[in-house]
């Protein structure tokens, strides 16, 4: 059939939209044709390689209106089939039916096995989520096993779902993970960076100035020794190591130059494990923390007050990013205002060291100073015996590397820069002046 005049306008110019993810067994996402936004295209879902469904992209999201998309009428949603509940990993992707241009973020995988319900949750959670969690840290006390300092720290997570150790790490260390990434970014080796907009890629492969603000930098751990040091600094391996029960695996490290500004959100939906209640976050502020600079915020008590968010199915782990993910997090942020949680802004000293437990809710604060750094350090830890494969290489034995009794799984790729920065070396050059918004 031949195509409209309005449609053949429309698929000649670029399109935009992106396919979001999954909220339990429905996929979706939204696009549009800036010059013809009354356009509405089809778009086609694929799953392993074979057309499923084709649907026009006309549902209305409000948050596309608020962003300024057209008349907000360019989203779409399928229901995936019981045939994928089968745990198995299954790619799917969108494309526009008009030209078959598959959309950002396409495909995605899918696996069911992944999919965690609340009975699920709570019955695999570690002890120290326990009702009797503060009779059993004093038992351990009483019986040697714990000292005076541990037994505080883990009553104080429990009670308010985080704790504070305060000038925890070396100064001399901050400075040599600071040096590292300023030489990463001057010699553009290939670390994988996610700017905003944009998929994880390459920093050898970004052309032109590097984006600081709303920008992530991702695994510093594996390629500095001093960030492996402070990511697996003895005291967060023995309070990790004591959570879960097994020795601690830093699963992943993001590096931050700006406040993230993210809206209030819990880690566990996000950072997928097994068992997704093994989870623990520890964040490093590299410099002292300025109240305009975007600092952290929480609210103490909320990962026990604060329910839990179905996605869909009784699902409560989030896949992609969109119309899903924005109800989950005005879910979360209305909870702690219904139950007058105090909301808490965080302003520590640089080596201070927050460690939050996977349910607290959690954000970033506006920058009200676009121009300050609020370098930080942030690591997912989860247990090496439930977190036994690499989530990057699900097909191969992971390559395990030790540090203070915690590990951490190497990148495999031949060309990444695998403990580039030696910690014993004297302090790195940093390959000529510094990029001025994190130094």
């Amino acid at each position: 059939m031949a195509l409209s005049a309005t449609s053949e306008a429309a698929t000649a110019e670029p399109i935009g939209g992106r396919f979001d993810g999954f909220s339990g067994m429905t996929a979706g996402g939204w696009v549009w044709h800036p010059r013809a936004p009354e356009h509405r295209p089809s778009v086609r879902l694929e799953v392993d390689g074979e057309m499923l469904a084709q649907a026009p992209a006309d549902l209305m999201r409000q948050d596309l209106l608020d962003s300024g998309i057209g008349d907000g009428r360019h989203a779409f949603l399928f229901s995936l089939p019981d045939a994928l509940r089968d745990n198995r990993v299954h790619q799917i992707a969108v494309r526009v039916a008009d030209t078959g241009e598959m959309l950002p973020y396409s495909p995605r995988n899918f696996c069911t096995a992944l999919l965690v319900d609340a009975p699920r949750f709570d019955a695999e959670r570690p002890w120290i989520d326990m009702a009797d969690a503060d009779q059993e840290v004093l038992r351990r006390f009483r019986d040697g096993a714990l000292s005076f300092r541990l037994a505080r720290d883990l009553l104080l997570w429990h009670r308010q779902g985080y704790v504070i150790f305060e000038n925890e790490i070396p100064p001399a260390l901050l400075d040599r993970a600071c040096a590292d990434f300023n030489a990463i970014l001057n010699q553009r080796l290939a670390m994988q960076f996610q700017p905003p907009g944009h998929p994880p890629m390459s920093l050898s492969e970004w052309e032109g100035p590097i984006p600081f603000a709303d920008t992530r930098f991702l695994e510093l751990h594996t390629i500095s020794e001093a960030a492996a040091e402070i990511a697996l600094s003895p005291r967060i391996v023995e309070f990790c190591a004591t959570v879960f029960g097994d020795t601690p695996v830093a699963m992943q490290s993001l590096h931050f130059a700006m406040g993230s500004t993210q809206r209030a959100h819990m880690d566990f939906p996000y950072v997928h494990t097994p068992k997704p209640a093994y989870l623990t976050a520890s964040w490093v502020p590299l410099e002292d923390v300025h109240e305009d600079a975007g600092p952290l915020f929480y609210y103490p008590r909320s990962h026990t007050a604060v329910p839990k968010f179905d996605f869909g199915a009784g699902n409560l782990m989030a896949f992609g990013d969109g119309w899903h993910v924005r109800a989950f997090e005005e879910h979360l942020q209305h909870w702690a205002e219904h139950l007058g949680l105090e909301r808490k802004l965080l302003m520590p000293r640089r080596g201070d060291v927050l460690i939050w437990h996977s349910a607290l809710v959690h954000g970033g604060a506006p920058r009200n100073d676009p121009a300050r750094t609020r370098r930080s350090l942030v690591t997912h830890y989860s247990a090496a015996n439930i977190y036994a494969h690499d989530r990057r290489y699900p097909d191969r034995p992971p390559s395990v590397v030790a540090r203070n009794g915690g590990l951490y799984y190497d990148l495999q790729e031949p060309e990444y820069p695998s403990r580039h920065f030696k910690l014993e070396d004297t302090l790195l050059e940093a390959g000529g002046a510094a990029p001025a918004a994190p130094t």
